[in-house]
């Protein structure tokens, strides 16, 4: 009786949190925008079921396959964020005259140190799972 009365409130629960979704979607102007384009509403549907899916397939994968999973999807993030600052910093090089000079370095260098530091810690976690098996923050 417990698990009929726990499920019917968890299905009311996301019946009024849907309810609810489409009462503020039609108040505000998301419902104008998707309806004058209702191809970026498409692309949103479909992002949403993509992740939906994964999330499933993921969790459905041996301990040893989810290992695997979240092993490419650090180095992949890892290797993605290395590879932007590397290009930037490549661009940037014919610009280091200018940045003795200007007062605004730090400003300019600022996005180069939060991508840097970002491609840092997925290297990190990588590399802890390598070693472990185990995520400390996923």
């Amino acid at each position: 009786m417990k698990r009929i009365v726990t499920v019917l409130l968890i299905a009311a629960f996301i019946v009024w949190a849907i309810w609810d979704a489409m009462h503020e979607f039609r108040a505000n102007e998301k419902a104008k925008f998707y309806s004058s384009r209702p191809e970026h509403f498409l692309y949103v549907l479909g992002i949403a079921v993509f992740g939906g899916v994964v999330a499933v397939v993921f969790y459905r994968l041996s301990p040893s396959g989810q290992r695997r999973a979240k092993l490419f999807a650090l180095g992949g993030v890892a290797a993605f964020l290395t590879t932007v600052l590397a290009y930037w910093l490549f661009r940037l090089l014919p610009l280091s005259s200018m940045l003795g000079a200007s007062t605004g370095v730090l400003l300019l260098l600022l996005p180069l140190f939060f991508v840097g530091a970002l491609a840092s810690g997925f290297w990190y976690e990588f590399f802890h799972v390598l070693k472990t098996g185990r995520t400390r923050f996923l």
